[in-house]
């Protein structure tokens, strides 16, 4: 298998260096590259220098290995590679030992023990957002806490997210809860089925209301989730929290302190 050696090294180049020892470096360090450009566009670069780039190559990866030269599974084909680049997405991976890592280019190439599931990094670290961070620790720790999530929306719809970003809520996100485990993409259970799991989305958070529990030790306090787990032990008894401090309620306040008030107000009434 043979490609182009970098410019610097072409014989017939203007910049042709002639050292054999640099060029062999060169050789040996050269990376086929996914290039975004300043106008926007992005091409395929088999040399890594990402010279077809009109305006610049503003942000560089690493193409997957398909693509690249050096690779036993180089495919040789630039329009393919080409629409490989186009459709890259950056990509946490659940690998094979249970692991989760990741991967720059989408290829997961860095688990070990295979890949058992994979899903869209987060924003930040998309090789070919105008955000990216370029932080393959501080990804990778994103990856292992990322949550897939039931979202009550700003307009009163309940959504699942695959990634708990809850970007698809319209009028923003009032609120999020943990979807269950079939529903949660780390999950070895995981059913990855949207649909299924927006239904299992609705029925949690139908299900979900905030309450004003009682306590055996005699305080009362406000449990948004409804679970009365910020009582130490099971509590006494337990009523609906007010309107306002309903957490799907358009008049829903937000304020732990406020509706802790109400809580104890209400208690008060139902002695």
């Amino acid at each position: 298998m043979t490609y182009d050696a970098a410019q610097k090294c072409q014989a017939r180049s203007k910049v042709f260096i002639d050292d054999s020892v640099e060029c062999t470096d060169e050789c040996r360090m050269q990376k086929s590259t996914c290039c975004q450009c300043g106008d926007g566009e992005i091409v395929y670069s088999r040399t890594g220098s990402c010279k077809k780039c009109n305006d610049g190559a503003g942000l560089t990866y690493d193409a997957p290995d398909k693509c690249q030269v050096r690779s036993s599974k180089f495919i040789d084909d630039s329009a393919e590679c080409t629409a490989t680049c186009r459709n890259d997405r950056s990509k946490c991976c659940q690998c094979g030992d249970d692991e989760t890592v990741y991967s720059r280019t989408g290829s997961c190439a860095n688990c070990k023990g295979g890949t058992d599931s994979t899903y869209d990094a987060p924003q930040k670290c998309q090789a070919r957002s105008p955000g990216f961070i370029d932080d393959s620790a501080e990804c990778t720790a994103s990856c292992r806490n990322e949550r897939s999530a039931c979202c009550l929306c700003g307009d009163g719809h309940v959504i699942y997210s695959r990634t708990g970003s809850c970007k698809k809520c319209e009028g923003g996100k009032d609120h999020s809860v943990d979807a269950p485990q079939k529903c949660q993409m780390r999950s070895s259970k995981f059913i990855d089925d949207s649909q299924e799991c927006t239904d299992t989305c609705k029925s949690l958070v139908d299900e979900e209301r905030s309450m004003c529990c009682k306590c055996n030790n005699g305080d009362v306090v406000y449990s948004r989730g409804g679970s009365c787990k910020n009582c130490n032990g099971k509590p006494k008894g337990s009523y609906d929290a007010p309107e306002q401090c309903q957490k799907r309620s358009a008049k829903f306040i937000d304020d732990s302190s406020k509706c802790t008030a109400s809580c104890k107000s209400l208690v008060s009434e139902k002695r």
